[in-house]
């Protein structure tokens, strides 16, 4: 199984592909993360589609099974939700094209499958994606460690559920 896992945004976006570890010692091995960064001068419209083309170089790439959004977190800025809302719609739509199913978790409930809190911090977080694949010491953009984040956690939990 392979799970493309994605932290959604038009700024930043966070972008994972792992697959099923056969070390014990890793849930998850790393076939590929980045953080899509787009630029700010440039229009709405211009950062979807960048967004939207580099993930579909990564689908294209890397050939997942699954696709895993974080769900969407409403904050005190509406705009920006509307925004990132309108991304992971257009993220839904390239997913049904490369016949991938949508899964979707609460940033709440991937916290609470990488390190047993709902609270945890993103420190704590990007620690544990250490621990359960192969992303080693390397340093990473914070949309990056959550997009492995969300990928693992589609890993692990899709994997538990076909057993």
């Amino acid at each position: 199984m392979r799970v493309l896992g994605i932290d959604p945004g038009y700024d930043r976006c966070g972008v994972a592909i792992v697959a099923t570890s056969s070390n014990p010692a890793h849930d998850a091995v790393v076939l590929f993360s980045t953080c899509i960064e787009t630029d700010r001068g440039a229009s709405f419209d211009e950062r979807l589609f960048a967004v939207v083309v580099g993930i579909e170089k990564s689908i294209v790439a890397h050939s997942p099974t699954h696709c895993v959004l974080e769900g969407l977190f409403f904050s005190a800025n509406k705009t920006t939700a509307l925004k990132v809302a309108e991304v992971r719609g257009a993220l839904r739509v390239l997913a049904r094209q490369h016949n991938l199913p949508v899964h979707e978790y609460s940033p709440a409930e991937i916290k609470m499958a990488l390190t047993g809190s709902g609270n945890a911090t993103k420190d704590v977080v990007a620690r544990m994606v250490r621990m359960r694949s192969d992303v080693g010491e390397r340093s990473a953009r914070d949309d990056e460690f959550d997009a492995l984040a969300i990928a693992i956690t589609g890993l692990v939990s899709l994997g538990a559920s076909r057993r």
